[in-house]
């Protein structure tokens, strides 16, 4: 276990009694999403300062006090939700998506809709979560190494989204990670047998449908 999994584990039944602080995001937030693939383009000094190392707890419903599946509309008012636009394929004739963001202490979250523009009055169908502190069932970090996610959610690996690393494990289906450095050859064959070792966490996308092998 690296030292920042172990204090996580220390410190993180303290968290859970403690109301969650949620942060209005900085402006200059700006997502980039390919798929389901997200190269953050988030200034660590606007959104995580040095001295914010508070664990944040992420659930299939709620992620700190942010309930996931509420309308988008209360938790735009309630977490001062920003809005955000998905951008498209280049040479795509495709509207950009409409999008939220919000910040609970060092994670990002980015809830999205499969309509365009949102509908405030229902809840999200995805959330996409990347950060630091955060701490998934099992007490896998959002910046966990691929081995470390295969120790905590064992059984088969799904495997989506051609041309990225992304992975879902089919018994423990509520969430979905978006793999860094997973290799090139993964990415071709779709298999989980050629993610490479050094592979981390980039992301988190929780889905409204579970997904299933």
């Amino acid at each position: 276990m690296r030292p920042i999994d172990l204090s996580l584990a220390l410190v993180l039944p303290l968290v859970l009694e403690a109301p969650a602080q949620v942060r209005p995001p900085s402006m200059a937030a700006n997502l980039h999403l390919s798929g389901f693939r997200v190269a953050s383009r988030i200034s660590q000094d606007d959104t995580c300062p040095a001295s914010d190392t508070a664990p944040v707890l992420i659930t299939r419903d709620s992620v700190g006090g942010l309930g996931l599946w509420q309308p988008l509309g209360e938790l735009k008012r309630q977490y001062h939700g920003m809005p955000a636009k998905m951008p498209v394929e280049a040479g795509s004739n495709a509207r950009p998506a409409e999008a939220l963001e919000f910040h609970v202490h060092c994670l990002h979250l980015t809830a999205t809709q499969n309509r365009n523009p949102i509908d405030l009055s229902t809840p999200a169908e995805k959330w996409i979560v990347e950060g630091r502190f955060g701490v998934l069932p099992n007490g896998i970090s959002t910046t966990s190494t691929w081995p470390q996610l295969q120790k905590a959610y064992k059984g088969p690996v799904g495997v989506g989204a051609p041309g990225s690393g992304f992975v879902f494990f089919c018994l423990s289906p509520d969430f979905s990670f978006h793999l860094l450095d997973a290799g090139d050859e993964v990415y071709d064959s779709q298999d989980a047998k050629d993610i490479s070792q050094r592979a981390k966490v980039g992301d988190v996308v929780i889905f409204k449908e579970r997904a299933s092998c």
